[in-house]
């Protein structure tokens, strides 16, 4: 299997003072137009919201960084969270990006929703436990 990029799209706005939801629907459509091939998709609850896990690969031909911009812009988003498997690095891409932060695998899912930091942990805790058999 080809290296993913994992997003984390959240599925909540304030909007004018109320809380609105992402319709999923419309974000799927753009998500089915944008990526040739989705390797995996889950939605998890978050500490604040009900989040989107979308896995693409990472050579499909779509610009992730444009493609959580345009996320951003149409679904009124804060910020996309981005971790390429690859690079084994994560960034947040939109217009409040820098307000959240750096990127925080504490706060970032995976779609067995566990966070990114929990998995790191268990990896870790793997390879010791097969040093010492």
């Amino acid at each position: 299997m080809s290296k993913r990029a994992i997003l984390n799209i959240g599925l909540e706005y304030t909007l004018n003072g109320r809380q609105q939801q992402v319709n999923l629907v419309e974000l799927l459509e753009l998500l089915d137009v944008r990526i040739p091939e989705v390797f995996g998709l889950a939605t998890v609850q978050s500490d604040s919201e009900r989040t989107l896990v979308v896995e693409i690969p990472l050579d499909s031909e779509a610009n992730v960084i444009t493609l959580a911009d345009e996320i951003c812009e149409r679904f009124h988003q804060d910020a996309v969270a981005i971790y390429s498997e690859g690079l084994q690095a994560g960034i947040l891409c939109g217009p409040r990006a820098a307000q959240w932060g750096p990127f925080n695998p504490e706060y970032f899912y995976l779609r067995d929703d566990r966070t990114l930091a929990d998995h790191i942990r268990a990896e870790i805790t793997a390879e010791e436990e097969a040093r010492h058999v």
